[in-house]
């Protein structure tokens, strides 16, 4: 964490201050707790202090070069070698860890306490305060601080797919800092979009780290369905369809190596059961950009359980708050209310929670085409016409994402009469890359 502060300190102070300013000394138990008072001190002196008033700082504070305080700034400054463009991923990363083995270690005092004075009723609250305490303090900021981070974004960001068929209508991908609800009935394709997306994604940007909550499927339910839609987006690797992988063919076994080459290290899986917590520390850990919620219904909320719509309201505002938080976008699957259909409202999207289509930028609601009896209609290309309306979009035009489904590959495709199809960016030699990997 203080590498990537110092490697900031020149270039973004701003960024800087943000970094030290989210923890405190007590919540270190080594020399690195001195080493951040002596940052504090410096910026307290000055708004562009250098790595050399922090020294000068640690020095004024009776540690000279050769103590453990000053070595650990020493090595901290080599470090930012390798902190680079990634500083602000890796200082997140690290505040997450280092808030969590705070809390944890000031809950294992209290409970000492608890157990050194008989578990009397003083002792017992102090313990359940701790516990529940928010350890990361609330920043202050200014309109310099919004008006500087406006300025580092030549537009909203963004997390591309490769997809025209979303990417278009949504001015660039999926937005960075906000939910994308995905609505719709049983059968329609929530988790099949998202992980189209989450795969295009990580192909599109192969720096790009993601997050999958598994509330629905177990993991080798996950990598059956990520064969079928990544084999079809990676160059030279074997088309595998739903049938080939539940057979474990040669293609398949084929396309999950090259699929394991491209993508497996930097989709990372939080199993059941799902807490927003256990989500949010995963994305701190890796540095995730792009995360997904599979799905609202299945996350369970500590305390919970006595009004589900209640829950539900509290989960949409957590899972809005980590992705302002942590600069992610957030996919979000959620159940259809039975009284749902294409006319519905952003409002009305999610089972009993007008929540989480009020803390939504964007809420996509699946509309099958079906016989008047219910039945889903095949086309002669044995694909479901499936339209995404657009009940919500916050920051841009509302477009409806109209789309055939495939249900033997678990792909969308476009259903337009221009379709697009897939197209990484041009920042990205595939070839190249897959060369130098093989």
């Amino acid at each position: 964490m203080i590498a990537a502060a110092l490697d900031l300190i020149d270039g973004a102070p701003g960024r800087a201050r943000e970094i030290i300013d989210r923890v405190t000394p007590r919540m270190f138990t080594s020399p690195a707790g001195a080493v951040l008072m002596a940052m504090q001190a410096a910026f307290k002196a000055s708004t562009t202090p250098t790595w050399q008033d922090v020294r000068i700082a640690l020095r004024d504070a009776g540690y000279a070069n050769e103590s453990d305080e000053g070595q650990l700034l020493i090595d901290a400054l080599w470090s930012t070698a390798w902190t680079g463009r990634n500083a602000e991923q890796l200082a997140d990363g690290a505040i997450g860890r280092i808030i969590e083995r705070h809390r944890h270690r000031a809950t294992v005092d209290a409970a000492q306490d608890v157990v050194n004075a008989g578990g009397d009723p003083e002792s017992v609250a102090r313990l359940l305060e701790v516990a529940a305490a928010p350890v990361d303090r609330p920043k202050a900021i200014t309109a310099i601080d919004a008006l500087d981070q406006w300025s580092r974004h030549e537009r909203t960001p963004k997390v591309p797919t490769g997809f025209g068929w979303l990417d278009d209508p949504t001015d660039g991908g999926l937005p960075i800092g906000g939910t994308t609800a995905l609505v719709a009935g049983p059968g329609i394709g929530k988790s099949a979009a998202a992980l189209q997306w989450v795969c295009g994604a990580l192909i599109q940007d192969l720096e790009l780290r993601a997050v999958w909550g598994l509330g629905e499927m177990t993991p080798a339910g996950l990598a059956r369905r990520m064969l079928c839609v990544a084999s079809g987006l990676l160059e030279g690797c074997p088309a595998v369809t739903m049938d080939m992988a539940g057979r474990r063919t040669r293609d398949a076994r084929a396309a999950s190596v090259r699929i394991a080459e491209a993508i497996g290290g930097r989709l990372h899986i939080v199993p059941a059961p799902l807490t927003v917590a256990a989500i949010d520390a995963m994305v701190c850990t890796t540095g995730a950009k792009l995360v997904v919620i599979d799905y609202a219904q299945l996350v369970h909320i500590p305390g919970g359980g006595k009004d589900r719509v209640a829950d539900l309201d509290r989960l949409a505002g957590e899972i809005r708050d980590m992705a302002i938080a942590r600069e992610c976008a957030v996919i979000l699957p959620s159940s259809m209310a039975k009284a749902a259909g294409a006319a519905v409202n952003a409002a009305q999207a999610a089972r009993g929670s007008a929540e989480i289509g009020f803390a939504a930028e964007l809420v996509y609601v699946g509309v099958r085409e079906e016989t008047p009896d219910g039945r889903p209609i095949v086309g002669p290309d044995g694909c479901h016409g499936i339209t995404w309306r657009c009940a919500k979009a916050r920051n841009c035009e509302p477009r409806d994402l109209v789309t055939r489904f495939d249900g033997s590959t678990q792909t969308f495709h476009d259903g337009r009469q221009d379709p697009d199809g897939f197209r990484p960016g041009p920042c990205q030699d595939l070839a190249a890359w897959a060369a130098g990997v093989n």
